[in-house]
């Protein structure tokens, strides 16, 4: 998730309010803790200077209020695609409408900020006529004039002064839940795509929909958060585009902010495949260019169990890439160690080296695959 810092600076008078102008820069870094998405905001009304904190014996006093804003969903299982959602719904906010008032209520501030949607830093100007003392805060995040975020109720709190000499005291932090209340008439998702099959260096990518109550797609931007459930096996971003990294399956989430959800899983694969192509024996690496490797009739290409040897049948022998005929016969398969030929002879099962030698008459069959060390199976008999 991101951490956001929102700082401010207000001086006051002791036992009176006075106004000051705030700079206010508002920071985020990446962050994660725990389960919780955590969105810190401190909110710090203090001396109104670029300079360090000081405060001579005749200027005003000056406060320190420190809110902690928490984005949570009004529903949902607060899984990692849900938060991922949050923290795109938070990137959405253009606005920051804030309220202060002080306790018993004899200053009210009702102010709304503009900043730039996802960016790093924000800076704004603010007036804010509060003293220190006991506080209720109420903070609205919006995108235009549409709530996003919002505490609801305000929320109880106290501002500290800032004393001489530019000591500070630690404020107590306040506890500021901001629940996304952004309106929507989804009710599912779905994806376009069943599963994606990628090669590593070929990249792939997800299209969402978004469902009415009827089934129907909805033009809605509802902001969505996507995550992989093993990004060793591959990584997906906040659009849907998934980025192999090694071979293996990851499950790809998609979420709304209010936790309704969907999934399909991502395969990755490597290697090399033979296969006959017009005659000829053709390698295709997964993701890449094909290579004619000989044969013009051939028929059932195979593998040494090392991937380094390849063999298939023609004209009625068996012949390997790069070298020549081995032995007479068709289909072959190689057995799981590498030492033995299986293959076919004029609807005839035989067994032999894989160099050729010692040949063995294995009874009626055709088209033989080595299933493992000890069973053959094939066709016809």
């Amino acid at each position: 998730m991101s951490q956001r810092h929102i700082r401010a600076r207000a001086a006051a008078t002791p036992g009176a309010a006075r106004s000051a102008t705030i700079r206010s820069p508002v920071r985020w870094t990446p962050h994660r803790r725990g389960a919780l998405l955590a969105l810190l905001a401190p909110l710090l009304l203090s001396t109104c200077t670029d300079a360090p904190l000081a405060t001579p014996a005749d200027a005003p006093a000056a406060s320190l209020l420190l809110p902690v804003l928490r984005l949570e969903a009004a529903s949902g299982s607060d899984d990692d695609a849900q938060r991922e959602a949050l923290d795109a719904a938070w990137d959405r906010v253009d606005r920051i409408r804030v309220e202060v008032r002080t306790e018993p209520p004899s200053v009210e501030v009702d102010t709304v900020v503009v900043v730039t949607p996802g960016a790093e830093e924000h800076e704004f100007d603010l007036v804010l006529p509060i003293p220190p003392g006991r506080v209720l805060l109420r903070i609205t995040l919006l995108a235009g004039d549409e709530p996003v975020f919002t505490t609801g109720d305000f929320i109880r709190g106290e501002a500290v002064p800032v004393e001489g000499g530019g000591r500070v005291r630690t404020p107590r932090p306040i506890d500021v839940p901001v629940t996304y209340v952004e309106g929507t008439d989804i009710v599912g998702l779905e994806l376009a795509e069943e599963g994606l099959v990628l090669f590593p260096g070929v990249n792939g990518s997800f299209t969402v929909r978004r469902l009415d109550a009827g089934g129907g797609v909805i033009a809605e931007d509802t902001p969505l958060g996507w995550v992989s459930d093993d990004p060793d096996v591959a990584t997906v971003d906040r659009t849907g585009a998934v980025t192999p990294v090694a071979d293996g399956a990851a499950l790809i989430t998609v979420a709304t902010p209010d936790g309704i959800e969907t999934s399909a899983w991502v395969y990755v694969v490597s290697g090399t495949l033979a296969f006959v192509d017009g005659g000829a024996v053709v390698e295709r690496v997964l993701g890449g260019g094909a290579t004619v490797r000989g044969g013009s009739a051939a028929r059932g290409p195979t593998y040494s169990p090392d991937g380094a040897r390849l063999f298939w049948g023609e004209g009625g022998a068996v012949v390997e890439a790069g070298g020549g005929t081995i032995v007479a016969g068709e289909w072959p398969s190689v057995s799981p160690d590498g030492t033995k030929f299986v293959l076919e002879r004029s609807g005839a099962l035989f067994v032999a080296n894989i160099d050729g030698s010692v040949e063995a008459a294995r009874g009626a069959g055709t088209t033989p695959v080595w299933e493992d060390a000890e069973r053959i199976v094939f066709g016809g008999g």
